[in-house]
């Protein structure tokens, strides 16, 4: 698998805050003062995840395994757990690392590229400019530093949004495009520039501070032309309660980068909005715990009550359960007395196994199996109409598979074609 080490954990190692209580300039000549220096290898490539959830974890950490070592190179992969936030896990394992080249990836995002690795080398050793490297990306900052609103270059396949690609990718044939700040779902750097944990103690901005620190450094950020997707976002809800908490911060930090000024964004109110929705969400959860799943998907399908975000998952879970009692199908989403975290649990594996299928990852015997003989038929088809991207060709994939495998799967598979006859496909396929 081209691994030179095995998974590392950085748990409880956390650096001195050696700028506590400095602000401004100050703060920043402070951050650089370590008492650990460490040799670099230039030919080590680290992955640092910060890690809360090990489903994702484990299956972001397959794909990892999977891609194409350049030759003469190792790999080292770095979980931090229990971060107090994501710019103190990232800064600790920075740290920890001798490697040049590191990847910082969230946990729910899986390289889909095989070839990865050989051109995001090739990129950094083509201009010792470039200092970090992203798949999505703003050309100019908004005014209100709202820049996740204005991703405009690069491209990812995602969950959660109805058209699935995330940004534009950029046509005039160049190796790489200059941006002023990345998602943090994919940041790789070939120098180490300390992560602004001082001011951004939470789980939002430390990508577009840790863009502006570069470009402090004059170092540049780009995003490389993809001619394939190379990552997946298996992501579901984003708390954004702390946004524009964070969203002032980086303003008042970054004056010296750009005039960046405060506005009403709307954000209070949403997040008012959403928290409603999360308190919600933890209501039919304790439900779920309490054996009165059928209670649950009453509230859930009823049509006031869809289309929220938060509720995604469990409303997916509600409609399959419905369905799978009604048809009597075994394999059930839910079983009786099953506690909420191993239902979402259930769904996510699902989810998982049709995502290995779509993408070619993995034994597709060794995924068929698995996903026949613990869910529905039912399941399958929901989940591809929901998650998919190329949800036709997915269903003829597994359609296929069935007719191979059991008359009896294949007979309840069939009846869901009328669905997917008139799906368009998302986005071009990767190249096997």
């Amino acid at each position: 698998m081209g691994m030179g080490e095995e998974e590392r954990n950085v748990d409880e190692v956390w650096p001195a805050n050696y700028s506590a209580g400095i602000k401004g300039a100050d703060a920043r000549d402070n951050w650089w003062q370590s008492p650990q220096i460490i040799r670099q290898d230039v030919h080590k490539i680290a992955f640092i995840l910060c890690v809360n959830d090990e489903q994702e974890f484990a299956e972001s950490l397959s794909y990892i395994e999977a891609l194409n070592v350049p030759e003469g190179y190792q790999t080292d992969v770095i979980a931090v757990r229990e971060a107090p936030s994501m710019a103190a896990g990232y800064h600790a394992a920075m740290k920890e690392s001798d490697a040049k080249y590191k990847i910082y990836l969230h946990q729910d995002v899986f390289l889909i590229y095989k070839d990865l690795l050989n051109e995001l080398v090739a990129i950094f050793q083509s201009d010792e400019t470039i200092g970090m490297a992203g798949v999505l990306g703003c050309r100019v900052m908004p005014p209100n530093a709202h820049a996740v609103s204005r991703w405009d270059t690069g491209r990812t396949l995602c969950n959660g949004f109805s058209n699935y690609i995330n940004g534009y990718q950029d046509e005039h044939g160049c190796r790489a495009v200059d941006v002023t700040a990345i998602d943090g779902m994919f940041m790789a750097t070939q120098y180490d520039i300390p992560w602004r944990e001082d001011l951004f103690d939470g789980w939002d901005f430390y990508d577009i501070s840790h863009s502006c620190e570069f470009a402090r450094e004059g170092k540049r950020v780009v995003i490389p032309y993809q001619r394939e997707y190379w990552t997946f976002h298996d992501n579901k809800h984003s708390n954004l309660g702390m946004f524009d908490t964070y969203r002032l911060r980086f303003i008042s930090e970054y004056q010296d980068i750009y005039p960046f000024r405060e506005e009403d964004n709307g954000f209070a109110q949403r997040n008012e909005y959403e928290q409603v929705k999360a308190e919600a969400k933890k209501e039919l959860d304790a439900l779920i715990d309490a054996g009165r799943m059928d209670e649950v998907c009453r509230l859930l399908l009823l049509p006031e009550n869809q289309g929220h975000l938060v509720l995604k998952e469990l409303e997916l879970i509600c409609r399959i359960h419905a369905s799978e009692e009604t048809l009597g199908l075994d394999a059930g989403i839910y079983r009786e007395n099953m506690p909420h975290q191993e239902v979402y649990a259930r769904l996510n594996r699902l989810r998982h196994l049709i995502k290995r299928i779509e993408f070619r990852h993995g034994n597709f015997g060794d995924i068929f199996r698995e996903l026949s003989e613990n869910f529905s038929t039912c399941a399958a088809a929901a989940v591809i109409l929901t998650y998919g991207m190329w949800r036709r060709n997915l269903y003829e994939t597994l359609l296929s598979a069935y007719q191979r495998q059991d008359g009896k799967q294949y007979q309840e598979f069939i009846k869901y074609r009328e669905f997917f006859d008139d799906v368009p496909e998302t986005p071009e396929r990767n190249q096997e």
